[in-house]
């Protein structure tokens, strides 16, 4: 299931909603940018695609960082709305993946205003994608998963995810779900079925810990495929990617490595492998694997074979290898890559049978033996002849291979009686690398692993085996267990891993955080850099930083002999920049004459743990990303030792100068405690209070210290008061508010008036309304009178026709003639009245005409105030809602903008130490003194007292090897610096010149203190006295 944010608001409260999603509840914790989730989890090649991500202290980002320049995120906008314009919307991004960008993993990092993430995996491929769709919990609703394509999606916690795939007869797919190799926290487990619900295959912790299925289809039809969490977790953090693909898969390469500039035939088996066939008796969880053969040319450039390619996942304990990828050319498309190591020897392929004793395989030395734990009980044996005196480094790689064997190494010396019997005797047992570089509790990039290494001084000429097997042997095999076995001359060297430091104390120590560098203007950062020394180099590595912006220094830094751990610090001036960008660690060191130089690589943690409770996992990133904020500035900033060597001597007392520069009005107490030293140093502590700005840090160097240069920091912590998280987020929320309760005053008082308008136009309406019924009762009055006036026409027009016949017809009656004139009369005067209806009658339709119209016309307009009044309103309700909204942002954030004190984590600049022998030295003016038997001699010896030391030195002649010569203990006191040692040759002493030893012995501050000289002396034969 794909989890997406589920963000509900209107349109007028869609910005504001940004802030409140972007902050995190309020901890007493500096902010850093942590990436937690991605998704998708990667996308084509020439493709754009929304992507969410999500995490802590991310607000507000600005865009994605991807270790291809060929792939770009930007930050979605939410659309504009009729209130505020568009914004960030949280957690949203458009990647834009140009067409040419090689299929590959890449990291991505998100940039804020907290610097750049922590890494996460991005894949870059060219099968067609699509997204889970939910809901798919069953057969009825699975998801399409098309042959040769891939499907992103994310764990349901306690229900299966279900894909349907279709597959022809003997047609064979691998599914491949990709989680834990793409840093996220699903354990997957796959389950296959057929259409009636038969479970066909199961899978779990296939590669590394993600689950893979190899099936061949026994009949046409539809199959079903279930996805979920080993333990039915689920959530964004449990994203994966789910492959279906009948193209090439190469599950591992034999032998997984070659001599640096020499051609290496090499077998690669898998499963499609076009032209391979199946290796008889070679499968892995019953499926047969398939094998082609390559002559690959190894890399001959000297850079080339110190570095490390990243394909795809390298976790923490197999950093410090050597190798290059692989992908080899098929008509599908390349396979995916493999790693190849370069041998530090010629190279021996494992021959069987060689369980036995007996059939040990005879190799010759130096070289690198390949082999397999294959099957369940595999022993595999090697022996070879060797010289007394001989030196040979026995390292054997398997875990760190990326495997899951545990390596045991049994080394044994092969003798004979005078039986002729072999006899054994057992010189070394090797299982498991004891060291975690770092030491013991160093959590943040754990480098044990189950691979071991011994330095073999070879005793005495003669025969040697050695046994080789999986700890677990008896109960499981498995063909990609491959591992290497290297018996070579000692070759010393070291590679470098940096990561980053939290800057902010951790309460629960078992916590390891994402941590990137972030280095806020005037402050300081602290990035261990580990030493993974190899055959036994012990000596002093020089680190410096290159690629460092302007204003940020690194001041001088090392790692001391013998030690696996050193600190860089970097200092931002407060004149610096925000930067974003790559820096690199290079570490350099003199191995015998030679200077060599090393560039670190970049661990990161990409799973952070909260507590013990949790299991962090940390990786190899492509590169070293700092981030420097001009946004903050960091309360202060600690250098101490004067950025140069001090010196003195076992017994002695360093006083380290510590200074602190403090910015604004900072004026907190500043707790520090020595980092690095060895344990017979202890851990001094210094306190800063806030009214200083300097202090030494007193540290005594005990007796049994081993002298050497060693390098270390000042660690500890102080509160940062009234530290004000975001209040540029405050400040816009509180801009946001003030306008939104302008414009909802605005959309009330403009309600207000709409409101107004519509009662007036009601009445205007009502008002109309009643004129026209008043012209339609006066026209149907006009009508009835003019019915009634026509009525009394057409009447009185007949009874004056009437009349005027009667009168025509009696011409002579005056009486007919005057009652016709009469009627003529009557006549004429109703045509009059029927006229003049008739005009009134029209005059009433044409004011009812106009009266209804404008009726009309009124009506229409109430219609229009009704709803410009209803619009208004609720306008007016959306300008409040959006106003609470911003009330409520404002008031989220000015929670978490509110000041409050915070711890903080303080690093020093690095301290340089050198530690001598004793505080003295001694010299003879004359490099040997002549003595003849039996006689005496003296022996002029001086003293350089160092390090402020001024008390008594006795010297003392001490070795054995003087055999016959004498000198009585010679004291030289305090301010005393020269003396005569007087000699005396026993009569019988041999003649001959010889190395004699003078100690000094002294004490310093109260702690006895040896320190030994070499002279020579010359013994003269006495000659014989003449007679």
């Amino acid at each position: 299931m794909r989890a997406s944010m589920m963000w509900i608001c209107s349109k007028s409260c869609a910005a504001l909603v940004i802030f409140a999603l972007l902050i995190s509840p309020a901890v007493a914790q500096l902010p850093t940018a942590q990436l937690n989730t991605v998704f998708p989890l990667g996308g084509r090649p020439g493709a754009t695609i929304d992507a969410t991500i999500g995490g802590k202290d991310l607000d507000p980002p600005s865009r994605l960082w991807f270790s291809h320049p060929g792939i770009s995120g930007k930050a979605k906008e939410t659309p504009p709305n009729e209130f505020l314009p568009p914004r960030p919307s949280p957690n949203q991004f458009t990647v834009s993946i140009a067409a040419d960008v090689p299929p590959g993993i890449y990291d991505v990092r998100v940039v804020g205003k907290y610097g750049a993430s922590n890494p996460k995996a991005f894949v870059v491929a060219a099968q067609p994608d699509a997204l889970e769709k939910e809901p798919n919990n069953d057969a009825a609703t699975a998801t399409p998963l098309p042959l040769d394509s891939v499907v992103y999606g994310t764990a349901d916690g306690e229900n299966f995810d279900v894909f349907k795939l279709a597959l022809k007869a003997n047609q064979r797919v691998v599914l491949d779900c990709q989680a834990y190799r793409l840093d996220t926290k699903l354990n997957g487990t796959l389950v296959l079925l057929d259409a009636a619900g038969n479970e066909l295959a199961r899978a779990r912790d296939s590669v590394r810990r993600d689950p893979v299925i190899d099936f061949t289809a026994p009949a046409d039809g539809d199959y079903f495929v279930k996805l979920h969490d080993h333990t039915y977790r689920g959530g964004e953090e449990f994203a994966y990617r789910l492959v279906a693909t009948t193209g090439p898969v190469v599950d591992f390469a034999f032998p997984p490595c070659g001599e640096s500039g020499k051609k290496q035939r090499i077998a690669l088996y898998g499963r499609n492998l076009p032209g391979g066939a199946p290796v008889e008796g070679l499968n892995t969880s019953g499926r047969p694997l398939e094998k082609i053969e390559v002559e690959l040319d190894i890399p001959a450039d000297p850079a080339l074979r110190q570095t490390l390619a990243i394909p795809g996942l390298i976790e923490s304990e197999e950093s410090g290898l050597d190798a290059f990828s692989y992908q080899h050319p098929t008509p599908a498309g390349p396979t995916n890559p493999v790693l190849i190591g370069f041998a530090s020897a010629p190279v021996i392929v494992e021959q069987e049978p060689n369980n036995d004793a007996a059939a040990a395989q005879k190799i010759a030395l130096p070289c690198e033996f390949v082999g397999q734990f294959h099957l369940r009980g595999d022993v595999d044996r090697v022996a070879f002849e060797a010289k007394k005196g001989e030196v040979y480094w026995i390292e054997v790689l398997a875990q760190r291979l990326g495997t899951s064997a545990d390596p045991y190494v049994l080394v044994e010396r092969v003798t004979k009686n005078d039986k002729g019997e072999e006899e054994i005797s057992v010189l070394q047992e090797l299982d498991d690398d004891r060291e975690n570089l770092g030491g013991n509790n160093y959590r943040r990039f754990r480098t044990r692993s189950g691979d071991a290494a011994y330095r073999f001084a070879v005793p005495d000429d003669g025969a040697y085996r050695i046994t080789i097997r999986d700890l677990y042997y008896r109960n499981r095999g498995n063909p990609r267990f491959v591992y290497r076995l290297a018996i070579r001359q000692e070759q010393p060297d070291f590679r470098l891993a940096v990561v980053s430091l939290p800057d902010e104390p951790q309460q629960d120590q078992q916590a390891v955080p994402a941590a990137p560098p972030l280095l806020r203007k005037g402050g300081a950062i602290a990035l261990d850099v580990l030493a993974f020394r190899r055959d036994g180099f012990a000596g002093e590595i020089e680190l410096a930083v290159e690629g460092l912006p302007m204003g940020v220094t690194a001041a001088p830094a090392m790692i001391g002999r013998d030690d696996s751990l050193g600190v860089v610090t970097l200092v931002a001036d407060p004149s610096v920049v925000d930067w974003v960008g790559e820096i690199k660690i290079v570490g350099r060191a003199k191995i015998g004459e030679e200077v060599r130089t090393r560039t670190a690589r970049t661990g990161a943690v990409v799973v952070p743990a909260q507590n013990g409770n949790e299991t962090s996992r940390a990786r190899l990133a492509r590169s070293l990303v700092l981030a420097v904020t001009a946004a903050e500035t960091a309360p202060a900033v600690v250098r101490a030792g004067e950025g140069k060597m001090l010196e003195t001597s076992r017994g002695g007392k360093l006083q380290i100068p510590v200074q602190v520069t403090r910015h604004g009005d900072f004026k907190g107490q500043i707790n520090l405690q020595a980092d690095g030293l060895p344990q017979n140093m202890g851990k001094p502590n210094v306190n800063v209070n806030g009214d200083q700005a300097s202090a030494n840090l007193e540290l005594s160097i005990n007796q049994n210290v081993k002298p050497g240069i060693y390098a270390f920091v000042l660690k500890g912590q102080t509160q940062w008061p009234n530290y004000r998280r975001n209040p540029e987020a405050a400040e816009a929320a509180k801009n946001d508010k003030e306008m939104l309760d302008k414009i909802a005053q605005q959309v009330a008082d403009e309600a207000k008036q709409t409101q107004q308008r519509k009662q007036d136009a009601e009445k205007t309406a009502n008002d109309a309304a009643a004129a026209a019924k008043q012209a339609a009762d006066a026209l149907a009055a006009a009508e009835q009178e003019l019915k009634q006036a026509r009525q009394q026409a057409d009447q009185a027009a007949a009874a004056a026709k009437a009349a005027k016949d009667a009168a025509m017809a009696k011409a002579d009656d005056a009486n007919l003639a005057a009652a016709a004139q009469t009627a003529e009369k009557t006549a004429a005067d109703a045509a009059a009245k029927v006229q003049a209806a008739t005009e009134k009658k029209n005059a009433a339709a044409q004011a009812m005409t106009e009266a209804a119209a404008k009726s009309q016309q009124m009506a229409e307009a109430k219609t229009a105030a009704d709803k410009a009044a209803s619009d208004a309103a609720e306008k007016s309700k959306r300008a409040e809602q959006a106003k609470q909204q911003a009330n409520q942002t404002l008031n989220q954030i000015n929670e978490q903008a509110k000041p409050k004190n915070v711890n903080v984590a303080i690093y020093s600049t690095p301290i340089l130490i050198k530690i001598a022998e004793t505080p003295v030295t001694i010299a003879f003016p004359s490099p040997s003194v002549a003595v003849d038997q039996g006689g005496q001699a003296e022996l002029p010896v001086s003293v350089a007292r160092l390090y402020g030391f001024t008390e008594e030195v006795e010297l003392v002649v001490t070795n054995d090897n003087a055999r016959g010569v004498s000198a009585d203990p010679l004291k030289l006191p305090g301010g005393q610096n020269e003396g005569k040692l007087a000699l005396k040759a026993d009569k019988n002493a041999q003649p001959g010149e010889r190395k004699l030893t003078v100690e000094a012995r002294l004490k310093f501050n109260g702690q006895d203190l040896r320190q030994k000289a070499e002279f020579t002396v010359v013994i003269n034969e006495k000659q014989a006295e003449s007679k």
